[in-house]
């Protein structure tokens, strides 16, 4: 009578699990670093997506060099002071 009952193998539950600490592992990092910077937005959001690591390393990557507190345009915009027309 278990038409729908499967039973799950090891390889499936090591994967899920594996899955889970490399998604959960990265969402601390960028949570972390949202709050360190004081962007609240960003911090729910990483917190509540779910997607397999890949918002949370967007995230990291686009933050990569800038000071805590400084937006990332700010970062952009101090490089190009001086160029163009005033």
């Amino acid at each position: 009578m278990h038409l729908f009952k499967k039973k799950r193998s090891r390889g499936n539950r090591l994967f899920m699990s594996l899955a889970i600490l490399w998604d959960l592992a990265w969402r601390v990092a960028a949570v972390r670093v949202a709050f360190k910077r004081h962007q609240i937005k960003w911090a729910i959001s990483l917190a509540t997506v779910s997607s397999m690591g890949a918002l949370p390393m967007f995230y990291l990557w686009r933050q990569r060099g800038l000071r805590r507190g400084q937006a990332h345009g700010a970062a952009i915009g101090s490089e190009l002071e001086g160029w163009g027309p005033a």
